[in-house]
This record gives structure tokens, sequence and C-alpha cells, in this order.
């Protein structure tokens, strides 16, 4: 046992008030605290959603103003990793939003927000055709710490 998790097991004494209760906590842990694996199951898949827009060209700056202001209060919100919005290189009409949340449900309740809301009804009437949104599971990294 290092040294690290002696401290942390001794400094959990304080919070037991009987010496049986301490008992269970001062025994080593059944594995080393700094090679855990995280075993994935469908909670803790990162969701991640690329959604497609091809916006009117008169409609390209209110687009991205009113995504802009979506961003700023989608990286906010609870189980958000992250939320981008991109456009094609080589066509100024073409839009890509990568979102990523922690889980489904997460990704689920971006949707019911009031700047979701507010963004869908603003940039309806600015899309060429409708948006399309293609949902990705991630691979790598397999470590939610890295996402």
């Amino acid at each position: 046992m290092t040294k690290h998790v002696s401290h942390y097991f001794i400094n959990l004494n304080t919070f037991y008030k009987t010496p049986k209760d301490r008992l269970h906590f001062l025994q080593p842990p059944p594995f080393d605290l700094f090679s855990v694996t995280v075993t994935f199951t469908e909670k803790n898949i990162m969701i991640v959603t690329c959604v497609y827009v091809h916006v009117k060209p008169d409609g390209i700056q209110s687009f991205i103003d009113a995504t802009t202001a979506n961003h700023h209060e989608s990286v906010k919100e609870p189980g958000n990793l992250r939320f981008d919005l991109i456009r094609q290189a080589n066509d100024p009409c073409r839009f890509m939003i990568y979102e990523a949340y922690e889980s489904e449900e997460a990704s689920a309740a971006h949707k019911n927000t009031p700047h979701y809301l507010k963004w869908r009804d603003a940039v309806s009437e600015l899309m060429a055709e409708p948006r399309q949104g293609v949902k990705y599971e991630i691979i790598e990294p397999k470590n939610p710490a890295a996402w």
C-alpha cells in the first residue's frame, strides 16, 4: 500500500465512531487504485451527434449568431462534453454541429432546454434543407477522463 493510500485509509478513521466500523475501511482495496479499468455499459458510453446543416446563402450570419448563442448555453448543460460549430471549408453554406454528451439521457435532455428550443425555431427558416443528425458511439478514448 502506498503512502498516499495509507493516509487515505487512516483519515477515514475520523469518520467512523467504533473500531468495528473502521475495520472494513482499513483493509487494502482488492485492486490497484492507480490502474482501474473502466467497464463500459450503456449508461457510460459517450454519445456523439454530428448535425449536418445546409444553410441558405442569405441566412449564414443569422445561423452562426443563433448557433453561437445555443453553443454558449449548451456547454453549461450537465453531461455536455463538447458542443462545436464548424463550417465546411469549400462551401460556406454547409455546417456541422458536433455534440458530445456523457449519456443518451444527457443528449436527450438537451432537446428540452429553452436555448435549444429557441435555436430550433430561429434557424428553421434559414435552412436550405432539413438538418440531419447522425449519432455515434465513442470507441477511443475508452477512458471517460479523456473525454
